[in-house]
């Protein structure tokens, strides 16, 4: 196995990947209050009250590990027109894949496994699929991967419902095209000259 070591995580939930055969095994993560307090300092969110997963995990032929996962979360942010507690509830679905790099096996023999054992031709693949997570001391470290896809799935504009910003005239003005400017490559016509 890798010498590598995963680094220290806000929520840790490793799987050995020994453990993981063809068969299709479920986990289920449920991050605890200290998880969900330190995992909102790092993802810029006011609280997280609520973070869990299931995972189900299989191996591949040719050594790699599929993880299919759902997350459900409940996000507290700050709307950011009027500052106020906004509640999101979050439901997403995500793949991912693993392979221990020191016992790699080329991705064209994977690929072509994999068409064999689906019967077709020409198969698309995700980039994730074609780049595998590298393993660190045999395991996957499913805690952090859940927080991964939480982060992309957190809403970057939080706002209250009708909550909509105040344009003033002054706002309104400054907005209008300028008269004196209205090709943006107008300030730059005598440039080389004055170089």
């Amino acid at each position: 196995m890798s010498g590598k070591s995963y680094a220290p995580s806000e929520w840790s939930y490793r799987i050995d990947a020994d453990e993981i055969t063809s068969k299709p095994q479920s986990y289920f993560l449920s991050a605890d209050q200290e998880a969900c307090a330190a995992l909102s300092r790092r993802l810029g969110v006011e609280d997280i009250e609520r973070l869990e997963a299931t995972l189900n995990i299989s191996r591949e032929s040719a050594g790699r590990i599929y993880v299919q996962g759902a997350l459900k979360a409940k996000v507290i942010q700050k709307c950011v027109v009027t500052l106020d507690p906004v509640e999101d509830w979050i439901e997403e679905e995500f793949d991912a894949w693993f392979l221990d790099k020191e016992q790699t096996v080329s991705f064209t023999e994977a690929k072509k496994n994999r068409e064999t054992r689906k019967g077709h031709v020409e198969v698309e693949v995700s980039s994730e699929e074609d780049d595998p997570e590298p393993l660190y001391d045999g395991q996957i470290e499913a805690g952090d991967l859940v927080t991964q896809y939480l982060s992309l799935a957190i809403n970057p504009y939080p706002h209250t419902q009708g909550a909509q910003y105040e344009i003033s005239d002054e706002d309104r003005e400054r907005a209008k095209p300028s008269e004196v400017r209205k090709n943006p490559f107008e300030a730059l016509k005598n440039w080389k000259g004055k170089t």
